[in-house]
């Protein structure tokens, strides 16, 4: 059972970890705003974003799921598991106030507009 949930867990971590880094790249990237119109394409294209983040958010929560299950059974690994877990949960608030960032950014240039 422990590793079957190890595998389970390195495969969660994967797939999340991949869809957070290519999201993190988006809401880094500075949005050039030439328009009224093109602010607020790129505002929907951010509330878009969120929802599909509001959605991904049971993807964190399978990976905490199963890292305390694999702690839990006291696993060789649980420090590197206990740890492979925050590092996702930080990285997830990471998008979080990233997503901010990029929100104020775009009210700040369409209100200049």
């Amino acid at each position: 059972k422990l590793l079957s949930l190890e595998k389970l867990f390195q495969s969660e971590k994967e797939d999340l970890e991949q869809w957070c880094e290519e999201k993190k790249e988006y809401l880094s990237t500075k949005e050039e705003i030439d328009s009224l119109g093109s602010s607020l394409m790129k505002i929907m294209h951010l509330d878009l974003y969120h929802e599909e983040y509001e959605e991904n958010e049971s993807r964190l929560n399978s990976v905490k799921k199963t890292s305390g299950e694999i702690i839990e059974l006291n696993s060789v690994n649980k420090d590197e598991v206990e740890a492979t877990s925050k590092k996702m949960e930080d990285l997830w608030n990471e998008l979080q106030q990233l997503e901010q960032e990029k929100r104020n950014d775009l009210i700040k240039q369409r209100d200049s507009e």
